[in-house]
């Protein structure tokens, strides 16, 4: 019986919300660190994709609105010296706050912010010469994120910041 009321409570909520969005997106620009303070260089983190579901309603205002979602991030690994890799994967599940600055037009700009934790896995191992060689695990962790955009009608133009600590 429990089950079937938090099923029931799970089925209304997302009934009761205004907006549900399912996104994909490709990852332009990568660059990370690991927590010992090594950092990737240049290229080894190759460009990826994004998919993501949203559901949103508006809070106080009808410009000022509240989501919850979940997303998968993808990028591969290509780096010199690496004898096996395997990709980043992550699926941060994050609140979001956006605004919408509202006019008279159809295109609508606004500003968007993500918080929230991400479940990552993935690894690569390295040997670069018989003495320097190394593994590392990529962890989940916080995950937070930036982004600006445009919408008109159901399409959207969103440019987006996200941080992910693995």
């Amino acid at each position: 019986m429990k089950k079937m009321l938090f099923l029931g409570m799970i089925i209304s909520s997302v009934a009761m919300a205004n907006v549900i969005e399912v996104k994909g997106g490709v990852n332009l620009a990568n660059s990370g660190t690991f927590s010992d303070g090594t950092a990737l260089k240049e290229g080894e983190l190759k460009n990826g994709f994004s998919l993501s579901a949203e559901y949103r309603f508006p809070f106080i205002t009808e410009e000022f609105e509240l989501w919850a979602g979940i997303g998968y991030y993808y990028n591969s690994l290509n780096a010199e010296g690496f004898y096996e890799k395997k990709g980043l994967n992550s699926v941060p599940i994050y609140a979001t706050a956006k605004y919408s600055f509202k006019n008279s037009t159809d295109f609508t700009p606004y500003i968007k912010y993500n918080v929230g934790y991400s479940f990552n896995s993935g690894n690569l191992k390295w040997k670069l010469t018989s003495d320097v060689y190394g593994e590392a695990d990529f962890k989940s962790g916080f995950y937070t994120g930036a982004s600006v955009g445009l919408e008109y009608k159901n399409f959207i133009l969103d440019l987006a910041y996200d941080w992910k600590k693995v």
